[in-house]
């Protein structure tokens, strides 16, 4: 899988370092339900940030794989 932006080495790199289970890239319904949340009433609190879509992928950044 290619990544968006990405050379093809970096591309397997970020692969490889994704989360189990994870997609690495986002669809577009994914991105649509992040716009929905942020335009419904239950985000009315949240401004000011960035949401990245990216199925976890930028939390486990860095952290060691334990399997």
């Amino acid at each position: 899988m290619i990544v968006v932006g990405r050379t093809e080495e970096k591309s397997r790199k970020t692969v490889a370092a994704a989360p189990p289970g994870s997609t690495v890239a986002a669809r577009a319904a994914d991105v649509a339900d992040a716009i929905a949340f942020l335009a419904s009433a239950d985000a009315r609190f949240v401004n000011g940030v960035q949401l990245p879509v990216d199925g976890g992928l930028r939390a486990s950044s860095g952290r060691p794989r334990m399997f």
